[in-house]
């Protein structure tokens, strides 16, 4: 399944969970429009194209499905709701983990751009991180920059939305710093795409 991933509320797909959807091998086109898709069943897999942000993969042993998210920050922004913040994350976990008792999950999020080349300094970089404030500053390196780091965020909603879960293993890699990995604000012009593909075993 070749998922296209949103970029803000203007796409379709934007803050969707949705069925995934088998398209011919030889098709060019996406099979989905969606932030995030559910695996169910064995041996199936999604693919990804991202120029910078984290693909967040959350598997819940007991159900045997993987939730696999395309974390951009337009999808990862907090939005209010009678009290309670959403966003791709916790939308995703919810309905993984729907009537599912004692969850069993474990995650992995792929490498995306570092705080450090993820700025907000001027006025309209900081208002599209201001809601990030929910979460304090333990998911900025440095606030008054507005250095966003995004795993950071994803690791601390995990361990709110899923007590007891494991660690999430990352690579580390920042495509930014890696040349042979897309990277939207080292070559925005270009927007080129690296792909990741999740596999159910």
């Amino acid at each position: 399944c070749l998922v296209k991933g949103a970029s803000d509320h203007t796409m379709l797909g934007f803050q969707k969970i949705k069925k995934v959807k088998y398209g011919a091998v030889t098709k060019k086109t996406h099979d989905i429009k969606a932030d995030g898709v559910i695996l169910t069943e064995p041996k199936s897999a999604v693919i990804f194209r991202v120029g910078d942000c984290p693909i967040l993969t959350v598997y819940e042993r007991t159900t045997g499905k993987a939730l696999v998210i395309h974390c951009g920050r337009p999808a990862m922004t907090p939005t209010y709701t009678l009290g309670y913040f959403e966003n791709i994350v916790s939308l995703g976990i919810k309905e993984l983990l729907l009537g599912v008792k004692n969850p069993e999950a474990s995650a992995h999020i792929t490498g995306s751009i570092c705080a450090e080349h993820f700025a907000h300094e001027t006025d309209a970089g900081q208002a599209l991180i201001a809601s990030f404030d929910v979460f304090e500053e333990k998911v900025f390196t440095d606030r008054k920059a507005g250095k966003l780091d995004l795993q950071a965020v994803i690791k601390h909603q995990l361990q709110e939305l899923v007590p007891g879960s494991e660690e999430p293993t990352t690579d580390g890699l920042c495509p930014y710093e890696n040349l042979w990995l897309a990277s939207h604000r080292r070559h925005p012009e270009k927007r080129l795409r690296s792909p990741v593909v999740v596999v159910l075993q």
